[in-house]
């Protein structure tokens, strides 16, 4: 039986419905116990209803589903629109596809409060949400190194993937100067918090 949008939605709305009940399962659980390791996969499953299976169908591992984070994807439209021309503002278009992939695979603007008071309480969580951010950047890299193949005269001389690290680097400095700003001015919009960290950035680098 072919599927009709509206079975579409409300499987979108059953599959939303499962991953918080979940990353809300395994975040209480996180902020209720001392250690980390005494919260286990069977005791969040438990909680949200759900079998061992379809835990690992919306994360990959515990400290995934305690912080919420889901894995990084480009989807193709995405890829097949990213393009890097002669003249363009590469540093830019980089940082605004990195920052939409680490939306799109990250917590909310809620949980990510929550989220701090959780990497307070458990430390070994900011080795997960490092290597969240890594594989992002990894992916993006990819891409642009992808995109920048033949097409750039600065690739001809140090080479496609050092110029995609490079880039990747600095649009991950960017965005890391962007969250910075978010804990002194909580409730601003990351996106515009974005627009004034690559500001500072070109009147800093003179670009």
């Amino acid at each position: 039986m072919t599927d009709t949008g509206p079975t579409l939605s409300l499987r979108s709305r059953k599959r939303a419905r499962t991953w918080t009940a979940i990353h809300s399962a395994a975040a209480d659980a996180a902020l209720t116990h001392d250690r980390l390791a005494d919260v286990t996969i069977e005791s969040i499953v438990a909680e949200a209803n759900v079998s061992a299976r379809t835990f690992f169908n919306y994360f990959a591992s515990k400290e995934d589903a305690v912080l919420g984070l889901r894995a990084p994807a480009i989807d193709d439209r995405t890829a097949a629109q990213f393009v890097l021309r002669e003249g363009d503002d590469a540093v830019e278009k980089v940082t605004r596809l990195l920052f939409d992939v680490l939306q799109s695979s990250g917590p909310s603007s809620e949980q990510r409060e929550r989220n701090a008071e959780l990497t307070c309480r458990h430390p070994e969580l900011v080795r997960r949400r490092i290597a969240h951010v890594d594989a992002a950047q990894s992916l993006v890299s990819d891409l642009v190194a992808e995109k920048l193949a033949g097409s750039d005269p600065v690739t001809d001389v140090v080479g496609t993937r050092e110029a995609a690290q490079m880039l990747v680097l600095s649009a991950g400095a960017i965005i890391r100067f962007a969250m910075r700003s978010s804990i002194t001015e909580p409730g601003a919009d990351t996106e515009a918090l974005v627009d004034r960290a690559l500001t500072v950035f070109r009147d800093v680098t003179g670009r």
